[in-house]
């Protein structure tokens, strides 16, 4: 499930070619395989630059300033709600949890 709250990580890969690209937080695309070009080509389509270092909220963390965390909650209940709403009714299949 793909919701929009800079979290989500997911990846495709190829068995034959073993190319693969990954999403990981906030977004950064990390592709790796035999040969970039095809990566390359696909990401200036979709008009997604090539950076060396990106900048992201984990960079501005310290012991010192750690951030803080909030969940906002609708009327009908939060993302949690929501997914567990869509496997009740079929929706999407529910295969397993695995937590970092």
């Amino acid at each position: 499930m793909l919701i929009n709250d800079g979290f989500i990580r997911f990846g495709a890969a190829s068995q034959k070619t073993k190319d693969e690209i990954f999403v990981a937080y906030y977004k950064i695309v990390h592709p790796s395989g035999t040969i970039p070009l095809p990566f390359q080509r696909i990401l200036e389509q979709f008009q997604i630059p090539k950076e060396e270092h990106l900048v992201t909220a984990w960079d501005l963390f310290t012991k010192e300033d750690p951030g803080t965390k909030s969940r906002y909650e609708a009327d009908a209940g939060d993302v949690y709600d929501m997914l567990e709403s869509l496997i009740r009714d079929g929706t999407i299949f529910f295969a397993k949890t695995i937590e970092d």
